[in-house]
């Protein structure tokens, strides 16, 4: 196997970086110009020496500092894997996170402004998994404990808050080489040294992974499959107060599934827009509280979108898809489709549309198509540094393989370009062509059976 992007990777004292001019509207004609005083740049956070294709997971200040976590992907004894990486200041030289583990794969998930940042690292057959917290501020790291009080289970850990405390869910069927069950159950654990503890579910099982400040935490509680599409199942979109109270959050259609809360109570996720399991969509939803689900829409010419990264204000970040044809040299034979990044600021954003983001090559090459602005789900958003931050693309390398770099955007409400969506993305004339084109599309689906 080849590395990529060596030279690049090599230069790791400096990141690169790209001005564009300001685009306020959907009306813009074109994303480029001459750099405007405080218009959008874009920010390349350069790998460590041998390391390709980073990303970013989460922005915060961190002792004065304003600090980026993510992952890269290296090459080592001959095999692809990924490691979490911190940058310290946006031109930080990129500093490793060594574990000591020993793992094949250590992944990065969450910062929080305490200095805490937590991941899981995992054997290659993901027999095994082992979560972990470490203070950036002390570089200590502290091992979750595995034990969840039941037998066959693993601890699947995804978020971490200001004062330690965890969110998850424990998975029977994972950890001695057995294949995964239907056997999801949502827990919390108050401190990386202390049990879980299960979440209330009165469904067939539950998931959490968002957790804020107070300790209130968002997930889904599965309910009984439907008669008349028994291969479904109903995600009832649930936070658990840290009081003890469960709330059933709103949705905008079948079910919802939130990804992340704030502490000023808004949440964001994905949810069903339709009420007939055989003619909707998934789509990114956004929830200004629990009360009040807001479905984004989708993209013409793709029908998923998810909310992956939030902050207070109304900050919303992630991905939108969008189908591709074969030729197109970022045609996912598997997908079939491309992600953009998107920003969408609640009340600022116009209606139905969300604010897509250009990519480090578009920039570099002045392709102002926003068709061709290739990203990722961006998970890492700090309103009030006004910054977003992701993997977005950087071209292709001599074997005509896509390649992305570690995107940071500065005045990110400035990037970019609003774009329309809608929530019908088959555009059909009736309930019996929308079930037969969700048919044809769910075939080929990434996403598979719901179970």
């Amino acid at each position: 196997m080849h590395t990529r992007r060596t030279a690049v990777a090599a230069a790791t004292t400096a990141a690169l970086t790209l001005s564009l001019s300001v685009v306020a509207a959907s009306t813009a004609t074109s994303a480029f110009g001459s750099p405007a005083p405080a218009g959008c740049r874009l920010v390349e956070l350069l790998p460590p020496p041998g390391g390709f294709d980073a990303g970013v997971m989460d922005i915060e200040v961190v002792d004065g500092t304003t600090v980026y976590y993510g992952n890269y992907q290296v090459v080592e004894d001959d095999i692809q894997t990924q490691r979490a990486v911190i940058w310290r200041g946006i031109d930080g030289a990129p500093e490793p996170v060594d574990t000591g583990l020993g793992k094949f794969a250590d992944i990065a998930y969450e910062l929080t402004s305490t200095g805490l940042v937590n991941g899981a690292s995992e054997d290659r057959d993901m027999g095994g998994v082992v979560n972990w917290v470490l203070d950036i501020t002390t570089m200590e790291l502290t091992v979750v404990s595995a034990s969840s009080g039941t037998t066959d289970t693993t601890l699947l850990l995804r978020r971490v808050n200001d004062s330690g405390a965890l969110v998850g869910s424990d998975v029977r069927g994972v950890g001695d080489g057995s294949p995964r069950r239907n056997g999801f159950s949502a827990v919390g654990l108050e401190s990386a040294t202390s049990s879980p503890f299960r979440l209330p579910s009165t469904g067939s099982g539950s998931n959490a992974e968002g957790i804020n400040a107070q300790g209130d935490r968002v997930g889904i509680i599965a309910k009984a499959k439907r008669p008349q599409n028994p291969h479904w199942t109903d995600y009832d979109p649930t936070l658990w107060r840290a009081d003890g109270s469960v709330v059933t959050m709103d949705r905008v259609g079948i079910d919802a599934v939130p990804w992340e809360v704030k502490d000023d109570g808004s949440a964001g996720g994905e949810g069903f827009w339709g009420w007939d399991t055989r003619a909707g969509h998934m789509e990114a939803v956004y929830w200004p509280t629990p009360d009040e689900a807001v479905g984004l829409g989708v993209v013409d010419g793709g029908a998923y979108s998810r909310v992956f990264g939030l902050d207070e204000g109304g900050w919303a970040v992630g991905g939108v898809e969008r189908w591709t044809e074969e030729g197109d040299p970022y045609h996912d034979p598997w997908r079939g489709s491309v992600f953009h990044s998107f920003l969408y600021i609640h009340g600022e954003t116009g209606a139905d549309h969300l604010r897509v983001l250009p990519s480090l090559w578009s920039v570099e090459n002045g392709v102002d198509d926003w068709h061709q602005w290739r990203g990722s789900a961006v998970h890492a958003v700090n309103a009030e540094l006004d910054q977003v931050a992701s993997g977005s693309d950087t071209g292709l390398d001599g074997q005509g393989v896509p390649t992305q770099g570690a995107t940071v955007y500065l005045n990110a409400s400035q990037c970019g370009i609003e774009v329309p969506t809608t929530h019908d993305p088959y555009h059909l004339a009736s309930l019996e062509q929308a079930r037969a084109e969700s048919d044809r599309v769910a075939q080929g689906a990434a996403r598979g059976p719901r179970h």
